[in-house]
């Protein structure tokens, strides 16, 4: 078996919607055991050199001497090749050809960085650009400690290249998103070099505060290109501010952009849009960098009726379990208190994030459910079978709430961080964001 490949498949038209040939290699040789995909009559999808869900597919194996027979829907179609060494073509078969050559398989290597930093752990994924919209080939790896990566045994053609990162949780709907994409051609038998990102790219940076100078923490600070100098993809640039509320974006390629806000606050009615800024223009000279800095003042007013470092709504209620609970005994700890309700999917999907964190912050803090489902049995029956280990409160339903107008509750899920003093400290926030802003700054150190 050749551990180079070029199939040729040669293809006689015999009758409507049968084609029968043979496929050999770059030297005439026959070639048996070659597997032929019909692609483009229904879905097909290959992850990593192994074909998914292939038993709906009209397909056919070449014999001993490198001849296959395949009924077709069509005169024409596009078919899809598969060697003994898992070696992958394109083939665009019709009766006016009766010569399809595949070639040998080519590779992707390249490095990620976020400005100067290259970043390690990364998942970057290469998508084949086929004109065949039921055909999905791709693959993924995840760059190494240095930020390399390399992408192997690619068939030629076009690839879109992205990076998959896990933006934190704002809110409940920004979560794995793609941060960066750059089309590259792979090239029978060579080695494509790509750079993701790098210093040589423009970068936006700033802070964010409240009208009365106070930081806000974990903004989701999203760019849309309105105009680019190259045409760019649905790649996601954005950053999430820290607890001093700054920012900062790589690698935005130059152009004009619109540059939106997003976290969803109490009052802020779902939209998650804080304030939508004026368009800026990113530009590609270096000496202009540091004029790339956007420090953005927001009022707050029309969406936190609860003011950072008030006194918290304070309120008693009965457990699921009988016991008793009363804010005001909590004080020396932070509260997690966060709202949900079975009916609500991010709610569900997220709901296990708060028994971890009780898990791994002890006796050191409290964090209470209040379920505002339709029924009392609805809520019991969801905590029994996931062996909740959180308190809970049934207050539902959330049109008789006593505690969601308390704390002008909005949307569900919705979460309200409670210092030690009984302060309200921040809201809204979840996922990796909320348990590192717990340890940084809830926490006697």
């Amino acid at each position: 078996m050749l551990s180079l490949i070029g199939l040729v498949i040669l293809a006689r038209f015999c009758w409507a919607g049968t084609f029968r040939g043979m496929v050999i290699d770059e030297d005439g040789q026959p070639l048996p055991g070659v597997m032929l995909y019909e692609v483009g009559q229904k879905s097909f999808s290959v992850f990593k050199g192994e074909p998914t869900q292939t038993g709906h597919v009209t397909r056919a194996l070449t014999d001993r001497e490198g001849q296959f027979e395949i009924t077709l829907a069509s005169e024409t179609a596009t078919l899809l090749a598969r060697d003994m060494e898992d070696h992958w073509g394109l083939l665009a078969v019709n009766p006016w050809e009766n010569q399809y050559t595949l070639h040998e398989p080519g590779s992707i290597q390249g490095t990620l960085w976020a400005g100067p930093n290259r970043l390690a752990g990364v998942e970057i994924t290469a998508t084949l650009q086929s004109d065949c919209r039921k055909l999905r080939v791709w693959t993924k790896v995840r760059t190494n400690p240095q930020g390399l990566f390399q992408l192997n045994h690619l068939m030629p053609g076009t690839y879109a290249i992205e990076t998959i990162e896990e933006v934190p949780q704002v809110g409940c709907c920004f979560n794995r998103v793609v941060t960066r994409q750059q089309i590259a051609k792979v090239a029978p038998g060579e080695k494509t070099s790509v750079r993701l990102g790098g210093g040589d790219l423009p970068y936006l940076h700033g802070r964010l505060t409240s009208s009365e100078g106070k930081p806000l923490h974990a903004v989701w600070v999203h760019l849309t290109p309105v105009m680019t100098e190259v045409g760019v993809g649905p790649a996601v640039y954005a950053d999430v501010s820290d607890v001093n509320g700054c920012y900062t974006i790589y690698d935005i390629p130059p152009g004009t952009y619109q540059l939106d806000l997003f976290r969803r606050l109490a009052q802020n009615s779902g939209s998650r849009v804080l304030e939508k800024q004026i368009t800026l223009t990113i530009e590609s000279d270096e000496s202009t960098r540091p004029e790339n800095q956007r420090d953005i003042e927001v009022d707050l007013s029309s969406f936190m009726p609860l003011v950072y470092g008030q006194d918290a709504p304070p309120f008693q209620a009965t457990l699921l379990d009988g016991s008793n609970f009363d804010l005001a005994n909590q004080q020396g700890k932070p509260v997690i208190l966060h709202f949900y309700a079975t009916y609500c999917s991010p709610c569900v999907q997220g709901f296990d994030l708060f028994d971890r964190l009780q898990d791994r912050l002890g006796d050191q803090a409290v964090v209470v459910g209040i379920s505002l489902d339709k029924d009392r049995e609805t809520c019991e029956k969801f905590i029994r079978n996931l062996n909740t280990r959180h308190p809970q409160i049934y207050d539902g339903p959330s049109t008789v709430s006593r505690l969601a107008p308390l704390y002008h509750l909005a949307n569900i899920p919705t979460t309200y961080i409670i210092d030690s003093r009984g302060k309200v400290s921040q809201i809204d926030l979840f996922g990796a964001t909320l348990e590192k802003y717990i340890r940084d700054h809830c926490l006697d150190q």
